[in-house]
């Protein structure tokens, strides 16, 4: 039997939390380099031992999954719909398959920085791992039967090879989703993985449903009973999915450069589908799960959470299709007010003056010239033209009387709006502008 050597481990430090649907362990143990060869790589390969919590027996061929988390960032938890969920869903979504070989080891990969999870799972066992740092004597997972299941879904008396399935509960009126694993197409079933775990923590009088997750007029589920967990997987009757594949864009066809976060969900009544928050890149929102023909409503909002624009799109109409939908996010225009005084002092009687505005974001700064006519009382209103193209972080206006001989600047004010990150302070966050009042202006002349 091959042997695999394990030092002595500093103690781990343990976090449970039953409603995120998370355990995790942080080892401190950290390769050193040899005397005279070249330094390790931050966290290079390693071994992952996998045994029986009971026996110490090796699993041969236990299945292993790993994740290096700071590989996946906000963008594609959102773009995937998993925003908030727990790492035992990112890493069913995201992670390496690896199987262990005839004596219970699987090789762990390297990974630059952050933490590496790493999830083991046999037909009813399951254990996670979070590392800091790669252990270069391995990492021993004792598993132990938390209820993880295979998960089956039937349609037309055949298992679906696509899909999402979740474990649902309900949260103050609310429904949550506590982990979800996707069907693999080759076994056509889902790693659920330490079902048992959430099945046996529920509160009195708490449900839990297997659902298949996605957008669909009548969820297909099925209620969890505490008091039983079956030896053979779950099966239940589910539906056949495609996509919708959307566009942001505004009035004028330009893509939404920026990172938008697009609220989705099913408009049938009483369908019982969450509302999923997703987020766009470049423009684009692949949603998938969608059930046939189920109409959806999907909003874009700005930062903070109004909505820009909404869209609402049926569903495909054969399983495996996408269809392709337009959402117009909306340009907010920008409306600034108030009152100029001249250079002597007065309110400034139906005067031309040129407005240059300089608008400035995380991507850079534009510049805009436009003119504006005061009234008898020197009070005007202006349209900036910044829209939401621009997520603005500050505004500057400079207000020039020019004589219309020779074109000379005769007097000038300037206003601004936002505040300009100090040095090596934290960036401001982007303004959240509708109507801002400038309030009275003074004209200056150049020089003074």
């Amino acid at each position: 039997m091959r042997t695999l050597t394990l030092l002595s481990l500093a103690p781990l430090t343990f976090a449970l939390s039953i409603a995120g649907g998370q355990t995790s362990a942080t080892d401190p143990a950290t390769p050193v380099a040899a005397e005279g060869e070249d330094e390790p790589p931050k966290n290079p390969p390693f071994p992952i031992l996998v045994v029986d919590r009971g026996s110490g027996e090796p699993i041969p061929l236990a299945r292993v999954r790993v994740l290096a988390e700071e590989q996946i960032g906000q963008l594609e938890l959102g773009r995937a719909g998993l925003l908030g969920q727990d790492v035992w869903a990112q890493v069913a979504h995201f992670g390496i398959d690896l199987t262990a070989d005839g004596e219970g080891v699987a090789e762990g990969p390297g990974w630059e920085l952050g933490l590496m999870a790493v999830r083991a799972m046999t037909a009813g066992g399951c254990e996670l791992r979070r590392l800091r740092d790669s252990p270069a004597e391995g990492v021993t997972m004792r598993l132990r039967d938390r209820g993880s299941r295979d998960v089956r879904l039937v349609h037309g008396g055949a298992p679906l090879s696509a899909g999402r399935v979740a474990v649902r509960a309900e949260v103050e009126g609310a429904f949550v989703d506590l982990t979800s694993a996707p069907i693999r197409p080759s076994q056509k079933s889902a790693e659920l993985a330490c079902l048992g775990r959430f099945v046996k923590n529920q509160a009195a009088g708490e449900k839990l449903w297997l659902v298949q997750a996605g957008h669909f007029s009548k969820v297909p589920s099925l209620v969890l009973d505490p008091s039983e967990i079956p030896a053979e997987p779950y099966e239940f009757a589910g539906l056949p999915v495609g996509m919708v594949d959307v566009s942001l864009e505004y009035s004028n066809g330009e893509s939404v450069p920026s990172l938008v976060e697009v609220e989705v969900h099913c408009s049938a009544p009483d369908s019982g589908s969450p509302p999923v928050s997703y987020r766009t890149e470049n423009g684009r929102l692949l949603i998938t799960e969608v059930g046939l023909g189920v109409p959806l409503e999907i909003t874009a909002r700005r930062p903070g959470g109004a909505a820009a624009g909404r869209l609402e799109v049926q569903g495909p109409s054969s399983p495996g299709e996408t269809v392709a939908a337009k959402l117009e996010f909306a340009e907010q225009d920008v409306l600034v007010f108030g009152q100029i005084n001249g250079l002597d002092g007065e309110p400034m009687y139906r005067s031309v003056l040129t407005c240059k505005i300089l608008a400035r974001n995380v991507f850079g700064q534009r510049e805009f010239e436009t003119e504006m006519v005061t009234e008898p009382d020197g009070s005007f209103s202006m349209v900036l033209p910044l829209q939401a193209r621009i997520p603005v972080r500050s505004v500057i206006v400079d207000f020039l009387l020019t004589d219309p001989n020779d074109g000379h600047v005769r007097g000038a004010a300037q206003w601004s709006h936002g505040i300009e990150p100090e040095a090596g302070g934290e960036a401001p966050r982007d303004l959240e502008m509708g109507a801002l009042d400038m309030g009275t202006l003074q004209l200056t002349a150049p020089g003074e």
